[in-house]
């Protein structure tokens, strides 16, 4: 289409040019051809623009189209990433072998470090549900 167009706009620019001039190597019973290939010129033109608009609309629905595929896929992946993120938080804490935390030297430390991430996530479900993020 690009190129199309630049043979049409120089091609039209002749025939104007030819339209216009007056010798004696263009004789007077061929101006009206020459304006007949000037008004083609000038349609072709035409079609070649709204062509070129209809490709940028459908090149355009075909980028936003793209745009929102990738803002679901997004949505998804941050409310998984926030789904897991208590539980990444408290299996840092309990990994690193401190006495400060709850239940560290119970016989029972990782069901209660499981049962805390449990009821985070469940908490964090609970508040995304409520939010109507999924």
């Amino acid at each position: 289409m690009i190129e199309l167009r630049r043979v049409l706009s120089n091609t039209h620019d002749v025939a104007g040019h030819l339209q216009r001039l007056e010798t004696e190597l263009i004789e007077r019973d061929l101006w009206p051809f020459l304006r007949d290939v000037y008004d083609h010129l000038a349609r072709d033109m035409d079609m070649v623009e709204m062509q070129r608009d209809l490709l940028t609309g459908a090149l355009d629905i075909y980028l936003s189209s793209v745009a929102n595929r990738t803002n679901q896929v997004m949505k998804v992946l941050t409310v998984l990433g926030t789904i897991a993120l208590p539980a990444v938080v408290i299996s840092g804490f309990y990994g690193m072998n401190t006495k400060g935390l709850p239940g560290i030297d119970s016989p029972h430390g990782t069901e209660i470090a499981a049962g805390l991430m449990l009821v985070a996530t469940l908490g964090l479900l609970i508040v995304l549900k409520k939010f109507d993020w999924f």
